[in-house]
């Protein structure tokens, strides 16, 4: 299969990922388990919790904080301070290679939550965890941007 580098705007910015040998691929997969799993299992829990309205209502606050719990607690535990940089590894932020220390501090510095979008992209030009099934359609599709919809709402309010 031929790498085909794939390209995306975040928050301003294009993004180049080259995606990742099958060996790195499971490497990354491994040590994303423990986080990944819970924010994952989280919001599939969500899915009862809307009730007959389905993706119309909103996420009750107290499923919202449940799963922000299992997710922080799950990232308290990963080596994040290496795990993000390996992960961004070979991408690039407006031609400039994140795998050196200084353009990824630099493009980051106060600016995470474009980290962790930057992060996504990767994983799902990658395929981790099968996240192009996840994110293509069905209803933990539309979970997942109503998640990120509200989330992006409380921390702009909080």
């Amino acid at each position: 299969m031929p790498i085909t580098p794939q390209t995306k705007n975040i928050c301003g910015h294009e993004y180049t990922v080259i995606p990742f040998n099958c060996r790195r691929s499971l490497s990354l997969q491994r040590r994303l388990l423990p986080v990944i799993g819970p924010a994952l299992g989280g919001l599939m829990e969500m899915a009862p919790a809307l009730g007959k309205q389905g993706l119309d209502s909103q996420i009750p606050p107290g499923v919202l904080s449940s799963v922000f719990s299992k997710v922080g607690e799950a990232f308290g535990n990963c080596d994040a301070e290496t795990l993000i940089p390996e992960l961004l590894a070979g991408t690039t932020r407006d031609h400039a290679d994140l795998s050196v220390e200084r353009h990824f501090d630099d493009a980051f510095r106060g600016n995470m939550g474009e980290m962790y979008q930057a992060v996504w992209y990767v994983m799902t030009v990658n395929d981790f965890f099968a996240l192009s099934a996840i994110t293509k359609g069905g209803n933990l599709a539309g979970l997942l941007q109503k998640f990120q919809a509200q989330g992006s709402e409380s921390s702009v309010t909080s």
